[in-house]
């Protein structure tokens, strides 16, 4: 029987597209006319016989009886609660695999069937999404088991070929079928975005429970990174989507800020904000040009970020400030927009350094754990020295790679001139952090203040006069190689800090 049932899967789609005079690799005409071949009505049984039956197999044997019912409906039940999901007891793991290897095949046919399409797209991205399971919780390593990093791989290699098969043929319209309010942001294709970005998004609404902390933010970074290789396919096609989720988390904060009031802005302060504002700073990252790229998200995002600072100012809010500016300067990085975080993180670490006026009867004794899995501080932690330590060692790193990212701009020696003015300020006044977090603070202070006395000499010898210069004010910019050294060791650095 599995040699009978192994054969068919693997043979049938060759036999499939001979029928329908389909070569391996199909043009985008042959994929646009295939709906209206001559041998396409006898063949449609088959083909959506064929991916109903496996949406029942990939939907779970509990969920296999109306898997289909729903594929045939545009939806498939199952995966898409915020605690549910798809997932497959490590017996079931190796056909779900056998499928997912030879479903690729099988795609070209699914392309006159856009209803079918969209409940395949959801179904896969379910498994793609799923949470950690019993499994990958006894997995050692602090990793999840390699049967379900198989799973998610294979899923969502499926949903991108999918998505690079209907851009081919040219489906960046609604497809055939749709409903009005399902047809923006361009059929098949744009489907599997908005699918991937809601799987996502659901599952960041959880935050790390489930997951164990470090395994919950290894998940949640592992699908923020497979959400922005998928809009990073096609920037035309990602803009107006990533626009609309923007302008959604614009309404959410203004509606928090004219509220007021904790419960009005505690939604703000979650996992699904800060992951949403870093996977469209990953998106600008990717894609910086402003003609064919998605350049034209930094300046509402920078907006977008810049307005969550402003809606924390307790210091026990520190992690997320931190998470927050590290975005900031990936995207400053990236895209050359001079953004001002020197003074969110002098004020962050003024805050945190100051000892507390009234120290709590109970000192603070619990293990910290690493800041890139906390978006808050516990509650009277910042009167013990580690916590303190730990927030000013962050910012201080933050601190350096913003030094690194200005010093090659046009009045960058000024910026850094001022930095080591408050810096130098905030060293005399501060005595509630430790002896090597202070050494630390000081070499950076002297590493600035070395370098701005190169760049001046640099500078100097460059231009004798502004009236002189040939390139107008573009004679204050550092050279090139040396601007371009700056930004990659401060991208280098941002990046180990969540190593």
């Amino acid at each position: 029987f599995q040699r009978v049932m192994q054969g068919g899967v693997e043979g049938g789609a060759p036999l499939l597209c001979a029928l329908l005079d389909l070569p391996p690799r199909p043009s985008a005409r042959q994929l646009r006319e295939l709906g209206s071949h001559k041998r396409w009505r006898a063949a449609a049984g088959l083909v959506g016989g064929f991916w109903k039956s496996v949406l029942g197999v990939l939907g779970g044997e509990d969920r296999g009886a109306n898997a289909a019912k729903q594929g045939a409906k545009g939806g498939v039940k199952g995966g898409g609660g915020e605690g549910g999901g798809v997932g497959f007891l490590p017996r079931h793991a190796p056909l779900a695999h056998f499928l997912l290897r030879q479903l690729p095949a099988y795609l070209p046919l699914l392309l006159p069937l856009p209803r079918l399409a969209r409940g395949v797209v959801r179904g896969v991205l379910s498994l793609w999404a799923q949470p950690l399971g019993a499994e990958d919780e006894a997995a050692e390593g602090g990793v999840e088991c390699q049967a379900t990093a198989v799973t998610r791989r294979l899923a969502l290699g499926l949903a991108r070929a999918l998505l690079l098969l209907s851009l081919k043929a040219g489906d960046e319209g609604p497809g055939e079928g749709e409903g009005e309010g399902e047809s923006e942001g361009g059929g098949i294709a744009g489907e599997v975005l908005r699918s991937a970005y809601l799987k996502f998004h659901r599952r960041c609404r959880g935050g790390l429970g489930g997951g164990g902390g470090a395994r919950g933010f290894q998940l949640l970074q592992q699908l923020l990174g497979g959400v922005a290789s998928l809009f990073a396919a096609h920037p035309p096609l990602a803009y107006p989507l990533a626009v609309t989720y923007q302008r959604q988390l614009a309404l959410h904060q203004r509606r928090g800020g004219v509220k007021g009031g904790e419960e009005a802005v505690a939604p703000l302060r979650s996992w699904s904000v800060l992951l949403t504002l870093e996977l469209f700073a990953r998106l600008v990252s990717r894609c910086p040009a402003e003609d064919g790229g998605l350049g034209l998200l930094a300046f509402p995002l920078a907006q977008l970020a810049l307005s969550l600072l402003s809606l924390l100012p307790s210091p026990y809010m520190a992690p997320l400030r931190l998470h927050t500016l590290r975005l900031l300067l990936l995207l400053s990085a990236h895209t050359g927009i001079f953004l001002p975080l020197h003074q969110p993180l002098l004020e962050l670490l003024e805050q945190v350094a100051a000892p507390p006026a009234h120290p709590p009867a109970t000192p603070y004794s619990a293990p910290l754990p690493p800041l890139p899995l906390l978006l808050s501080l516990p509650a009277n932690s910042l009167a013990a020295p580690p916590v303190r330590d730990a927030v000013a060692r962050f910012a201080l790193a933050l601190l350096e790679a913003w030094g690194g990212l200005v010093r090659g701009a046009g009045g960058g020696v000024e910026a850094v001139s001022f930095m080591c003015k408050r810096l130098k300020t905030f060293l005399k006044d501060t005595r509630g952090i430790s002896v090597s977090v202070r050494a630390s603070a000081r070499a950076l202070l002297l590493d600035w203040a070395e370098a701005n006395a190169r760049a001046r000499l640099l500078r100097q010898q460059r231009v004798v006069s502004v009236g002189d210069c040939e390139g107008g004010f573009d004679c204050l910019r550092a050279p090139e190689e040396e601007a371009g050294g700056g930004v990659r060791a401060a991208v280098a650095q941002l990046t180990r800090l969540y190593a």
